[in-house]
């Protein structure tokens, strides 16, 4: 998946715990949601072996400021984990999570497999960073 989100913000109100949380897929808006291609797999090969690593991707983000210059760049493998899930009446699969953290931020996916058309649907897409992070590069105190 490759995708740019220009308009992620947060109101003061909605820092938490130290993290400012930037929503750009929002669960409870279907219009949001976007359907993955492939499988999330992790190929690999060496001279006469290959195979792939099972629900295994590499995620790169960068997380640009208002100016268009790096706020946070990530390039990590990452796992995707069964997640138990809440009750969802709009899909009927099972949900797994992706979730990356460092202490730069950190990053939740949520997505559905849906059996019947063999794909991901990408549900949740959230990026937290923290606030001290923020006041840092941008001279704030929020």
């Amino acid at each position: 998946m490759s995708g740019s989100f220009s308009q992620l913000f947060c109101r003061r109100t909605q820092i938490c715990d130290g993290l400012i949380q930037l929503t750009a897929i929002n669960r409870t808006d279907l219009s949001q949601h976007t359907l993955l291609s492939g499988d999330i797999t992790l190929p690999w090969r060496c001279e006469a072996l290959q195979g792939a690593v099972q629900n295994c991707c590499i995620m790169s983000l960068t997380l640009l400021d208002e100016f268009k210059k790096p706020f946070w760049c990530v390039s990590s493998p990452v796992s995707m984990t069964l997640e138990k899930a809440p009750v969802s009446y709009d899909y009927d699969g099972e949900h797994f999570l992706i979730h990356y953290q460092d202490s730069d931020g950190q990053v939740k996916m949520e997505l559905v497999w849906m059996k019947e058309q063999k794909q991901f649907f990408l549900v949740s897409l959230v990026v937290c960073v923290p606030v001290c992070k923020v006041n840092r590069h941008f001279g704030r105190d929020y």
